[in-house]
Order: structure tokens, then sequence, then C-alpha cells
């Protein structure tokens, strides 16, 4: 039972000390270019974790996204460890397949992980373009954190995102979302709270077992 209590102490203490911290970023132009289907693309950004902060989510998004025509197609995105920084793109002329999963790629020896791979289920109708959502898995997150442990080359981003559209994708915009917690010791009159909470607590159990 007081170990219990205790838990229940230390969890309201550190949900009363969290303090989440959401940074969004966009590329420009905001929507990638329409991400043409002749092309691939990387996305390097400079964004750096603050200090004391923790990335506890992150969330790579799309509004009104959709494919120019009836046909078989995909979009594969990746996670990279860096990037030119900015919004670059390269002619592929719809070479088919994923690039960023290729030998070619993996050969410039640039760290990576795919975060999705999405087909537009209708295709050729803007009234069905979609609101896309990919949410980074604890894998993700952890290649993110590490990702941003190192600074780029001159001229090169700490992350970044490689993008191939095998078809022509029309959208309103891109984002990513990243979200984080900072921890501190609380001061004043939380410390004080919280200090009589858990003495209060303590007390209370001692007298329930002298009973």
């Amino acid at each position: 039972m007081k170990k219990a209590v205790l838990s229940c102490i230390c969890m309201a203490v550190f949900a009363l000390d969290a303090k989440a911290t959401v940074y969004s970023l966009a590329p420009t132009p905001g929507n990638l270019g329409d991400l043409d289907h002749n092309s691939f693309l990387a996305w390097g950004l400079n964004w750096a974790l603050p200090q004391g902060e923790t990335i506890t989510a992150a969330t790579l998004s799309f509004t009104k996204i959709w494919d120019w025509k009836v046909e078989p197609d995909a979009l594969y995105i990746h996670l990279l460890d860096t990037a030119p920084l900015g919004v670059n793109s390269w002619t592929d002329n719809e070479g088919g397949g994923d690039f960023f999963a290729s030998s070619l790629f993996n050969s410039l020896g640039i760290a990576h992980v795919k975060l999705a791979e999405w087909s537009d289920p209708f295709g050729g109708n803007p009234a069905k373009a979609h609101n896309l959502s990919f949410a980074f898995n604890a894998g993700q997150l952890t290649a993110l954190q590490g990702y941003l442990n190192s600074a780029g080359a001159n001229g090169w981003a700490r992350f970044g995102f490689g993008f191939d559209p095998d078809c022509h994708y029309y959208n309103s915009g891109v984002g990513f979302n990243i979200t984080t917690v900072r921890r501190s010791v609380p001061e004043g009159g939380s410390s004080a709270l919280l200090l009589g909470m858990a003495v209060g607590s303590i007390a209370y159990l001692r007298r329930k077992q002298c009973v």
C-alpha cells in the first residue's frame, strides 16, 4: 500500500513538472513542388533540440494530398541523417521503386529509416484528397534523436526527409511537428505543496500501520 501511494505521488510530481512544447516546421515551397513524379526530393532541416528537452513525439503531415490520376502509385518517405539544406530535387524520370532504398543511395553512406509508403486509394479526384499524418514510432524517434546529435557539414542539415513520388501528388502543404518535454525542479509554492503532500501521505501511512 505504501509503495502504491508513493508511486502515485511521484507520478503526480513528474506530471506537474513536465512542460510540453510543440515545434512546427514547414518546407519552402510548402507543397514540395507538388511532388512531381519525374523527381525525388530531400528536405534538409537545421533545427536543433533545445538543451534540457527530450523528444516525446513527432509527426509528418500532408494537407489535401491526391494523385493526379487513377493509376498504380506510391509515395516513399524516409527520415535522413543529413541532407542538403532546404528543399532540393533531382530528376529520376519516374524510375520506379524507392530511390532511398536503392544501392545507389546507400552507397552515399547517409543513415536513414523508412517512415512511410503511401498510395492514393482513389486518384484523379481532388474532392477525395487526403489529410495524412505519419506519427513516428519508438524506433523512428530514437533515430531522430540520434541524427540531431551531430551537425551536418557546411551547407548540409542536421537531419532531413527524403521523398520519392512515383506519380504526381498535388497537395496543399507539408508540415513536421516535434513535441518535446522539459522537466525541472518545482520552485516556491509548488515545491512546498508537493513536499506537504508527500509528508502528509507518509504520516498517514505510519498512523495506519500503528493502529
